[in-house]
């Protein structure tokens, strides 16, 4: 994993609530105390939250969380640390370094995408009415980029950036449903992998990712060769919505 569970749950909190409501509010005062949290038992964090306890249980489920002793796990192990690209002391040097960084990443996708992978992908799109793209963090810029330009071709897809909320929709799915997963590494949620397989999901699943393991419940994959660093993330996973949606309009453009 590029990114811990810690930021995939509390980002997708803050991002996906009104501003002010109490799950953000709670996520966003942890954050900006991360060190003296990991200390904290669940009455410190109630404390420096300003709310009770029963309402920092009731967030660590609503986040999709098992309860308390699961989030101090992940608090625990939380790293927020981001890769350097370059240490050049010239800035344009450092600017040429992050482009070049970019624009290999885009080359290796191109170079590598399963095409065959991506023809069957793109028929059941089209086939599929009821269609959901999903991702965490950034591979859900790659989702909202998929789901908008596809929109502009006449396909009308769900999207939801809570973490929660897109599992709830994944069990919840029919078998007339196909569900994208945008997946950089090829790992959704390590919790949620071991409650979902094949048996228990009826919809159709796609994954896109640069992995090469997958969860069990992931029935069809289409992959590309990855370095798998912060670098070309998530230049790749944009670039394969790009791509998805632009091959979808060139062989249905005429219909």
């Amino acid at each position: 994993m590029i990114y811990s569970r810690l930021p995939v749950l509390f980002l997708g909190t803050i991002t996906s609530e009104k501003y002010g409501a109490a799950n953000a509010a709670i996520a966003s005062t942890i954050l900006h105390n991360l060190h003296k949290a990991k200390n904290y038992g669940i009455q410190d964090i109630a404390d420096m939250c300003n709310v009770s306890v029963s309402s920092i249980s009731r967030f660590c489920t609503q986040i999709g969380l098992s309860g308390f002793a699961e989030f101090r796990e992940i608090l625990m192990n939380a790293d927020l640390s981001l890769e350097q690209q370059s240490f050049h002391e010239e800035p344009d040097e450092r600017y040429r370094e992050y482009e070049e960084n970019t624009v290999s990443a885009i080359r290796e996708v191109s170079r590598s995408i399963d095409r065959e992978a991506l023809n069957r992908l793109i028929s059941d799109i089209r086939q599929y009415d009821r269609i959901a793209v999903f991702g965490l963090l950034k591979a859900q810029s790659a989702a909202i980029s998929l789901a908008s330009d596809l929109m502009f071709c006449g396909k009308q897809i769900y999207s939801n950036v809570s973490f929660s909320e897109q599992i709830e929709y994944l069990k919840s799915a029919g078998k007339n449903d196909l569900v994208l997963i945008f997946s950089y590494t090829g790992s959704y949620f390590e919790g949620v992998e071991r409650s979902l397989s094949q048996s228990s999901l009826r919809a159709r699943v796609w994954m896109i990712s640069g992995g090469r393991q997958h969860p069990s419940f992931i029935r069809n994959v289409l992959r590309f060769d990855s370095r798998l660093d912060q670098a070309s993330h998530p230049y790749q996973l944009l670039y394969m919505a790009t791509v998805i949606a632009q091959e979808y309009m060139y062989q249905y453009s005429d219909q």
